[in-house]
């Protein structure tokens, strides 16, 4: 975790995120509605569910993209 805070807090790299929004990230990267409820609960404010509802849904249609490509490459390895 520590590599991806430095990286979107990098002025360079990343948005200069602030810590709300960081958690958003997270959790919408992972897929995990627990840990934006405790990112809400935590920072009393929006900011990690607007995050999260950004990084979501891209996040699932990677998911699906994914496993079909991984099952392509493996029948075709396979000789098919």
């Amino acid at each position: 975790m520590s590599i991806f805070v430095l990286f979107f807090e990098n002025p360079i790299f990343g948005t200069g995120s602030n810590y709300a929004e960081l958690c958003g990230l997270l959790a919408g990267s992972m897929t995990d509605p627990p840990a934006l409820a405790f990112a809400q609960q935590t920072t009393a404010s929006d900011a990690p569910a607007v995050a999260y509802a950004t990084v979501y849904p891209l996040v699932m249609l990677l998911r699906v993209f994914s496993g079909q490509l991984i099952v392509f490459l493996l029948y075709k390895a396979a000789g098919g």
